[in-house]
């Protein structure tokens, strides 16, 4: 378990790596270019730019909100997710995403809101990996016909195939 706030953390050079089994909460840092590898347990992000990459190994997570001007590479076996803590979240990336892990999106709906996780990407995307789509806790209506929620942005990608339920 852990906290960085990185608002007067610098980093230019390198990478930090997130091991153990705990939860490590990045809010607002590093905005710089270092490189960041989620080897164990889960990186809960928030409101985070860096130009660096994002690596998340097998066994590891990725959480919560984010731009990253380099790329995502989520492994086998790894977990994607921009919801942090129940709230719908948008990642985005410019240097591409490669997901072979889980990615799992949330939708809400209520009397003031439809809304939900997106993953916005301006690089090029690959996904080989599983896309689970949950309903967020705090939706209060039911789905009706002709109800849309964008769950993506992408201006490139090569692989949004392999995708159950299949997306139009």
């Amino acid at each position: 378990q852990g906290q960085w706030n990185g608002n007067n953390t610098k980093f230019f050079h390198g990478s930090v790596t997130k091991s153990g089994p705990g939860i490590l909460s990045m809010d607002a840092g590093p905005n710089n270019s270092v490189g960041i590898i989620v080897a164990q347990g889960s990186l809960v992000t928030s409101h985070t730019a860096t130009s660096g990459f994002i690596t998340v190994n097998s066994g590891a997570a990725l959480a919560g909100s984010g731009s990253w001007a380099s790329y995502l590479a989520v492994a086998a076996g790894a977990t994607l997710t921009p919801d942090q803590n129940g709230y719908i979240g948008t990642l985005s990336c410019s240097g591409g995403l490669t997901n072979a892990g889980a990615m799992t999106l949330q939708i809400l709906k209520t009397t003031s809101a439809t809304n939900a996780d997106q993953i916005a990407c301006t690089g090029g995307f690959v996904n080989t990996g599983t896309l689970t789509v949950i309903i967020n806790a705090g939706t209060t209506l039911p789905f009706a016909a002709g109800d849309a929620f964008k769950l993506f942005t992408l201006t490139n990608y090569a692989a949004l195939t392999g995708l159950t339920p299949t997306l139009p």
